[in-house]
């Protein structure tokens, strides 16, 4: 009955005893949960934005087949019941509770708990204060937890116990603004830990450096955050694909990254000012990937204070990540895009020129023997003059036209970047700033949908670059400017 006017239903005497899923979504007048203790069965109930919902009857926890309880948006609920043992979902998001059972704990059944936008509450349980009884009566133990996904965002947590992410994959504490620091983090509890979710946290100013000593962790989002560097533990990280930390205002300093990290946004880190060469990483570590698609990106809109260094080692790592790309055996499609402050194509890219062109190349007729699949590709590079708007976005298509000793064919193929955007708005109107851009893109796999270039054919070649800004080319020549663009062949 989702949707209903009803304040009440049936208070006492139904034995409902196949009852499987009650739902009361959206039913904003009802006040009192009817009576379900005659309902065992029961293993779903929903009353997603019941507003004016009080209280959950305490027999609740003897419902031994209910595997998930909804109360999103239940803003009157002050007061929460224990749960039964096999229980497997519970969505508190938008309640009024202040406070959570330390037996939460002990539901080893348990999964997800959302306390997202409960902005009444301050703090959870400490782990350790879960009773022995709780934790004998729902057959779970404290290094037998499953909890695997906790959401506390918008939440006015300010602090979180030492036990808390203990066999965790998942915890989003995205827009906690009382958040001062994350607990101490041994080894043990961040055995499982894939997902972090620090973004909008105002106030957070550090990160512990034993949080990357996790082979588990992959993806940390520390966007909007206070923080002033990143612990140097982080070249530990060994799975860790993705960091994001646009907007990040106070950030100086980035160490050493793994190699496998695929992507990194440091966009809108207005006070970055170093950034450390990861060349032993990317040269002595392997590089392992399963994936039959790798999109990597590195990004430094706006971080116009990096100094000399800083871009050297930026450019550095970008022709190693490049030249580890096109140099893998394995059969996948790869794309990359960095894009960093700058005005000079990096020497590597051994044809240059000024402006969006490169007409005319001539190939020598043994240049390449190599089919289409064995060919390493091209890598592109251009300088951008990019007038900053908020939240503007473009990409840029570099159109290559190919022609062969074969009564002069020709053959055309584009390779797209990666999107980029810019995150701030500068004062004077008409001012641009210079950007590096760099990119390539190279399909192995069998059966890819690419037209096949007859390499061994090709005697000439010309490349036209151009932007395509918010999804519309000719809108994009307003605000991007192609300055120089460069290639190298690789074969």
């Amino acid at each position: 009955m989702p949707r209903s006017q009803v304040k009440q239903l049936w208070t006492y005497g139904h034995n409902l005893t196949s009852l499987k899923h009650l739902n009361l979504r959206d039913s904003r007048n009802l006040i009192e949960v009817p009576d379900l203790s005659g309902s065992p069965s029961i293993e779903r109930i929903d009353f997603r934005g019941c507003r004016s919902l009080v209280r959950v009857p305490s027999y609740f926890q003897n419902l031994e087949n209910l595997a998930s309880l909804d109360l999103w948006s239940c803003g009157n609920l002050k007061f929460f019941c224990e749960i039964p043992c096999n229980l497997e979902e519970l969505i508190l998001s938008g309640t009024a509770i202040e406070e959570i059972s330390p037996s939460i704990w002990s539901h080893k059944k348990l999964h997800e708990l959302d306390l997202s936008g409960c902005e009444n509450l301050k703090s959870l349980p400490s782990r350790s204060n879960s009773t022995t009884g709780e934790l004998n009566m729902c057959g779970g133990d404290q290094n037998q937890i499953g909890l695997k996904t906790l959401l506390l965002h918008f939440s006015n947590i300010d602090s979180l116990p030492d036990d808390s992410i203990y066999g965790l994959d998942t915890l989003y504490l995205v827009g906690c603004n009382q958040l001062k620091r994350l607990p101490p983090l041994s080894m043990g509890s961040l055995c499982s830990l894939r997902n972090l979710d620090l973004s909008g946290c105002e106030v957070l100013e550090s990160i512990p450096d034993s949080l990357f000593y996790s082979s588990t962790l992959q993806d940390i989002d520390l966007r909007g955050t206070m923080i002033e560097s990143i612990p140097s533990s982080i070249i530990n990280a060994s799975g860790l694909l993705d960091l994001r930390l646009m907007g990040c205002k106070k950030l100086t300093v980035i160490p050493e990254l793994p190699s496998q990290l695929q992507s990194l946004d440091a966009s809108g880190c207005t006070s970055l000012k170093r950034v450390a060469s990861s060349r032993s990483a990317l040269v002595q570590q392997p590089w392992e990937h399963r994936e039959s698609f790798i999109l990597e990106r590195h990004v430094y809109t706006d971080c116009l204070e990096l100094d000399e260094s800083a871009r050297i080692n930026i450019m550095g790592d970008a022709q190693l990540r490049i030249m580890r790309m096109a140099s893998s055996s394995k059969r996948a499609m790869y794309d990359y895009t960095f894009i960093c402050p700058g005005n000079e194509t990096p020497e590597w890219f051994s044809d240059q020129r000024e402006g969006c062109e490169i007409n005319n190349i001539k190939f020598p007729p043994d240049w390449s023997t190599t089919t289409q699949d064995q060919f390493l590709g091209f890598p592109l590079s251009a300088v951008v003059a990019v007038k900053p708007l908020t939240n503007s976005f473009f990409y840029l298509v570099w159109e290559c036209n190919f022609k062969t000793n074969n009564d002069g064919e020709g053959y055309q193929h584009k390779f797209k970047s990666q999107w980029i955007t810019s995150t701030i708005t500068s004062a004077d109107v008409n001012s641009y700033e210079d950007y590096v851009v760099a990119f390539f893109n190279r399909d192995s796999r069998e059966g890819n949908s690419r037209p096949p270039i007859p390499l061994n054919m090709v005697t000439q070649a010309s490349f036209h670059l151009y932007p395509v800004y918010n999804g519309n080319k000719d809108e994009a020549r307003i605000d991007v400017k192609i300055k120089s663009v460069g290639f190298v062949k690789l074969n």
